[in-house]
Formats: structure tokens, sequence, C-alpha cells
């Protein structure tokens, strides 16, 4: 029925029309908020027997990217793009659960924190877009949420079957799913050690997950991509190399970036840049082990924590387009 159909007058149909419009605008308003509302009351409804719950606590980013309320808050988190924080945890006399969930603007930083947060590297039974699990933990990311469900007692089948009854609660009430960064699909897999791709995000992660020195240096506003990965090789030794791939938004950008991180290697040894600026591919001794790095198209790809001085060049071989 329409309110013409009312037979109101006229000024009586502009203030019911009002009114109604009134009435659906909190609704409207409501809706993006509502998979995150559903979330937080299944936590809270969750009361398993015998099981003592905390409060539900939820953090949001402050102007200066930091979890308000939170102490601390860990650079990596900024630099993944992380804009809110649910924390929650349940008691049962010394065991407790714990659950930490991220959400990230983009579905990439969900997937960065994966690779650093994540507790073990099987995936026993797949839960959210990619998921691994130890005794006592269940790690997963779903859409632009990263999830980390932990125990603190070591062979206790009751925590464990809890841990995994909260993870299976969780992946139902996020609705968003989300696949892998493609930057990945750039590691080749023979060799490589499972669990250990990581996203980066910026050069704090470089730094702290690669090892990189003078990551600052790799002008991450222009790159778009980037991760990395361990590979365990037998030949020329058996040594455990790490290899990192930067795609940058075009190839003058890798070029300024690559002739960026050169010469800052060359500063850190007193050496003139030019020579080596001249190559596409150079090695550096750092400390008692050699890094290569290499510049193909629009990416930087770097070997590092070499034994010998030929082993990255075995690696790189992989990479080069």
């Amino acid at each position: 029925m329409t309110l013409s159909q009312l037979h109101l007058p006229g000024d009586l149909q502009a203030v019911a029309l009002a009114v109604l419009l009134s009435l659906c605008l909190p609704v409207c308003t409501m809706l993006p908020a509502l998979g995150q509302s559903t979330l937080e009351s299944s936590l809270d409804s969750f009361a398993p027997v015998g099981w003592q719950a905390s409060e539900t606590r939820q953090y949001r980013v402050d102007g200066e990217g930091n979890l308000a309320g939170l102490a601390n808050t860990d650079p990596v988190l900024k630099e993944a793009g992380v804009v809110s924080a649910l924390r929650k945890s349940y008691k049962r006399g010394q065991r407790f659960i714990y659950i930490d969930i991220y959400e990230t603007v983009e579905s990439k930083g969900a997937w960065a924190l994966f690779g650093y947060f994540r507790r073990g590297s099987t995936n026993v039974l797949k839960r959210g877009d990619a998921s691994s699990e130890n005794d006592d933990a269940i790690s997963f990311v779903k859409g632009k949420r990263f999830v980390s469900i932990y125990g603190t007692s070591e062979d206790d089948d009751e925590s464990k079957a809890q841990v995994a009854k909260i993870a299976d609660l969780i992946v139902a009430g996020i609705p968003d799913s989300s696949s892998p960064p493609t930057i990945l699909q750039r590691f080749p897999a023979f060799q490589s050690v499972l669990g250990s791709q990581k996203i980066l995000c910026g050069q704090v992660s470089a730094s702290r997950y690669c090892g990189l020195p003078r990551s600052a240096s790799l002008d991450w506003p222009s790159v778009e991509n980037a991760a990395c990965a361990d590979y365990q090789i037998a030949s020329p030794v058996k040594e455990r190399l790490k290899a990192t791939v930067l795609a940058y938004k075009t190839e003058r950008d890798a070029g300024v970036g690559y002739r960026s991180y050169i010469s800052a290697l060359c500063e850190d040894r007193d050496e003139e840049p030019e020579e080596r600026l001249n190559h596409g591919s150079n090695v550096f001794r750092t400390g008692n082990l050699f890094m290569t790095v290499a510049l193909s198209r629009r990416e930087i790809i770097i070997v590092s924590n070499a034994k010998k001085k030929t082993s990255p060049a075995l690696l790189l071989r992989s990479f080069i387009k």
C-alpha cells in the first residue's frame, strides 16, 4: 500500500513520508557495521561450560596510527594498515585461551600479519582463506582480518577443543573472504621452506623479518607489493637463504629504488657507487655472509644470508624473468 492509497491530505502525506525516512536512516547507517557486530555478539554469547569469559575489548586506531588504549602498538601493525583490534580471553583454573583479531584497511595487511604472527605451519583443517595450527593454537586470515587463538596448556584436549570451536565461530562471523596477494606467486615452491613466506608492508617488516640492511633506502612509497621466503639449498653447500622480491609501480620506480639501495650499501662500505650502478646485479658481503641485489624490469630481487659467495646467484636464476 502506498501513501496515496491511504487518502491522507497532501500535507499529512509529506509528514508521514518524513517520519518513515527518519525511521529508515538509522538502519541504513548501521548496515556497514553489521558483520562486526555479529562477530562480537557471537563471541559474547559463546559460554563454554566451566570457562569464565573476559570482557570483549576493542581498540581503534587514533590519528597517529596507534591502537588507542593499547600500550606500545607494534610498528608492523601500523605498516600493515591495522584499523582495529579485538581481544578476548577465557579462563578455567590456571588454563587460559586468548583471542586476538586484527582488521586491516586492505586484505594484503591481514595476509602480512598471518605471515608475521601465525602459530605453527601445519594445516589439519583449513579455516578461512588460509590457516595454520599447532598443539594449542589456530591462526587464520579471512577477508581483511587476521585471527590468532591460542591456549596456555600443552597436551590439554579440552582446551584444544575449545580453541577449535572458537575458530569455527569466528570464521562463521566474518562474511567476506580474500585471495593471497599475487606477489606470492613469484616464489618457486622447489626448496622453499614451508610457512616461511611473508608479505612485507614497509621497511620495519623488511628489516625485522628479512634482516635487510639499510631497508629504508628501498624507496618504499613506490613499492606496490613485496614479500620474502626462505629456501633450503644443498649446493654448493647446504644452507638456508632468504629471497626478497619488491615489485615497484613502474620500471622507472624500480630503477630509482635500485640506485638508492646500492648507493646506501656502498656508503656503508666507503665505496663509490658509480661502478656498481653500471651492473644490474651486485654482490655484497655483510659480516660473514653474502647477499646479491638484482634489478629485473620493475622488480628488485635480493638473495641474502649466504655462506658462499656463489650461492645467491644459483637461487636468483629461479626469480629472474
